[in-house]
C-alpha cells in the first residue's frame, strides 16, 4: 500500500490490479487456455505446450515462468485461439483463472506456509479443476491427484505409466545420459515416438502432458 506509484495511482482514480487477477483477465480473452498446474513441472511443461503450438503455426499466446528460446522470452501475445499459462497455486493465486483446460502435473507438499494442510492444498487443486470449462488433463501416476480430483465432474484425460491410463508412456529408455525416449500410447494404440532434447527421466511425464494438450488443442502427432 506504501508504494509511491499505487498510491499516486489512487490519488488519480487509476484502478490497480494485482498481477494473478490481470492474468485471469487477459486468459479470458483467448477462448482456448490451458492452463498448466502442479508442484513441480509447470514452468517446463507451459514451455513444451507453447513451442509445440508454435512450431505447428498456431501463434498462441503464453505466460511462461522461464524464459523459452523459441520465442526469445517468457511469454507472447498471440493471434491464434489459445492462450498457455503457467498457473501457481501459492496464495491461491490460480484460482484467478478460468482454463479452457487445465493441467494438473502434481501434487506434493510445498507453500504448506500458506495452505497449513496437505488436505488444503489438494482442496485448491481440486476448485482450480472445477473452475475449468472442457477437461481436465491430470497425472492418473500420482497418488495426491488422484485423491483430489476424485469425483470430479469434468472430463478427465489422465496420463502416466501405468495401465489405468488414458494415455501412457511406454518403452520408456535412454537415448543418452540423462536424455530419454518414449513411446506414446492411447488405449491399445501407439501414437507417437518421443525422442526429449531436455535432460531427466521427469520429464517423461512433463513431455506426455504436454503432447495430451498439443494434440486436443488440434497437433497432429
Amino acid at each position: 500500500p506504501g508504494n509511491p506509484e499505487i498510491a499516486h495511482a489512487k490519488e488519480l482514480g487509476i484502478p490497480c490490479v494485482e498481477r494473478s487477477v490481470m492474468l485471469g483477465y487477459v486468459q479470458r480473452m483467448y477462448p482456448h487456455s490451458i492452463c498448466v498446474s502442479g508442484t513441480h513441472g509447470k514452468t517446463t511443461t507451459t514451455g513444451m505446450i507453447t513451442q509445440i503450438l508454435e512450431m505447428a503455426g498456431k501463434d498462441p499466446a503464453a505466460v511462461i515462468g522461464g524464459k523459452l528460446p523459441l520465442i526469445h522470452g517468457y511469454g507472447k501475445s498471440g493471434t491464434g485461439d489459445n492462450i498457455v499459462v503457467e498457473s501457481c497455486e501459492f496464495s491461491n493465486t490460480f484460482l484467478h483463472l478460468a482454463p479452457y483446460t487445465s493441467i494438473v502435473l502434481n501434487i506434493d507438499a510445498d507453500h504448506l506456509d500458506f495452505f497449513k494442510t496437505m488436505e488444503n492444498l489438494k482442496a485448491a487443486f481440486r476448485h482450480f479443476a472445477e473452475l475449468t470449462e472442457k477437461r481436465v488433463i491430470a497425472n492418473g501416476d500420482d497418488a495426491n491427484t488422484r485423491q483430489a480430483l476424485a469425483g470430479l465432474d469434468k472430463e478427465m484425460v489422465t496420463f502416466g505409466e501405468g495401465d489405468g491410463c488414458d494415455y501412457t508412456a511406454r518403452n520408456i529408455r535412454m537415448l543418452r545420459p540423462a536424455f530419454y525416449g518414449y513411446e506414446v500410447w492411447h488405449g491399445g494404440e501407439k501414437l507417437a515416438d518421443i525422442a526429449l532434447s531436455v535432460p531427466g527421466r521427469h520429464n517423461v511425464l512433463n513431455s506426455l502432458a504436454a503432447f495430451i494438450a498439443a494434440t486436443l488443442a488440434g497437433c497432429t502427432a
